[in-house]
């Protein structure tokens, strides 16, 4: 049974990445959706949209949204969807509307195997500008042939929206079949709008929402116990950032904040008090125990990112780039990044442990800690990628054996780094102007 979580990182453009599935390892829907909770709830900022059906927390200016999937469930979904459009199919122009407003219904309340396809097709489409001269046709101002969008996402979503609107009594059927079909007979004009306009759309829709689902599903890279967390690009170049950490260590620290509190002038002279959080202990204290866990785990993986970028130099002929990996890991920088973790790691536990710490530098160990996130995340998709048909043999001996033996080390990794990045994140915003 693929019972599955699955990320969503959603953008300042309120458009969502791609699926990231995070692991199988479920034995129930909710077993998974209790994990789906405790995810969400890791992040200072988290939530559930019951409406929507997903649980979201905020990541590095970004919201993740979690949803729950039965890959199981599709072959389910497609018989109601058929046995819902057969009913509409078979309506007479009495029963059309409720029919209608049935499949709705169901469509809307089946993630991810309807709902967010069809409001991205629906919200890709002006429904009223398509609209309007028909409208004006069926009042009596002029004639026009109906002519649907040649694009079939388009098309789709226009045909969606029309649908929807009969079913709530936005358009008349009769009328609609009188003045732009010509059909003077009631039910003639109804088994028009059903056979020529409904049941096309419901098959093309048919065919579109199990290519979307089966599409993505097999483009989401999972490994076992391994949690994927981002889908964004491959890290920043390592050589800038590692003088900088243990430079900026160094330094004296300027603009050092007091832990209680931070006084700023107003324009009106007066001073304000700005409070850093209350439970500061307490978050301090959580923050250093998941440092202590990063630390570990990369001390774990020092060999294996020796090893990796070995296999990337032996590997010449066809190269780890042969099965297109993350950059990282083709740029033979693994090692690289991950000692810059453990001495980011080591420096903050040591600046976490002052009485005034120096959020400047706190700032600067979490744009590093984010370059090591984003190469255990490449890693992780790589090793799920080396089975696949382009990978030469040593690549695949290697990423499946090496990936499933440091699989529990990687997985530490990408738990604890985005909560560590993001609580640091929040300090700063606090504290510095």
């Amino acid at each position: 049974m693929a019972i599955r979580i699955v990320s969503r990182r959603v953008g300042a453009d309120g458009v969502p990445d791609a699926p990231i599935p995070l692991t199988l390892k479920f034995t129930s829907v909710s077993e998974a959706r209790d994990e789906a909770l405790g995810i969400s709830q890791r992040h200072v900022k988290h939530g559930y949209d019951p409406e929507q059906g997903w649980w979201w927390y905020e990541d590095i200016g970004a919201v993740v949204r979690l949803t729950v999937e039965n890959q199981i469930e599709l072959e389910d979904q497609l018989i109601q969807y058929d046995e819902l459009a057969r009913d509409v199919a078979r309506s007479n122009s009495k029963f059309l509307q409720g029919n209608l407003s049935r499949w709705f219904s169901f469509l809307d309340s089946a993630p991810p195997f309807a709902r967010p396809i069809l409001q991205k097709l629906e919200s890709n489409v002006d429904f009223t500008v398509w609209y309007t001269p028909y409208r004006m046709a069926s009042m009596g101002h002029g004639t026009k042939a109906i002519e649907w969008p040649s694009e079939l996402h388009k098309r789709l979503g226009i045909q969606l929206l029309f649908f929807r609107e009969i079913a709530k009594n936005g358009i008349d059927p009769k009328t609609f079949a009188l003045t732009l079909l010509n059909r003077s007979n009631v039910e003639d004009g109804n088994r028009d709008i059903v056979e020529q306009i409904f049941i096309p759309m419901s098959n093309e829709l048919r065919r579109y929402l199990k290519l979307e689902v089966e599409t993505a599903a097999s483009n989401s890279s999972a490994v076992t116990n391994v949690y994927q967390v981002d889908s964004g690009n491959s890290p920043e170049t390592l050589p800038d950032i590692t003088p900088l950490v243990i430079g900026q260590r160094n330094q004296e620290a300027a603009n050092v904040v007091p832990l209680a509190a931070r006084v700023t002038t107003q324009s009106s002279g007066r001073g304000t008090l700005t409070l850093l959080p209350g439970n500061w202990d307490a978050e301090r204290q959580q923050a250093l125990e998941r440092i202590t866990q990063i630390e570990v785990a990369l001390t774990e993986l020092r060999s294996f990112a020796r090893q990796l970028d070995a296999a990337h130099r032996d590997d010449s002929a066809a190269g780890i780039g042969h099965n297109r990996p993350p950059e990282a890991i083709d740029s033979g920088s693994s090692e690289a990044t991950v000692n810059l973790g453990i001495e980011v790691a080591k420096a903050l536990q040591s600046e976490l442990g002052s009485d005034k710490p120096n959020f400047r530098f706190i700032a600067l160990c979490g744009t590093a800690f984010e370059v090591v996130r984003k190469w255990a995340v490449g890693v992780c998709r790589w090793i799920a990628d080396t089975g696949k048909k382009g990978a030469s043999a040593a690549v695949v001996t290697f990423g499946g054996a090496e990936g499933v033996k440091y699989a529990p080390d990687l997985d530490r990794l990408i738990r604890n780094l985005p909560t560590v990045i993001e609580q640091m994140g929040h300090w700063v915003k606090l504290v510095l102007p």
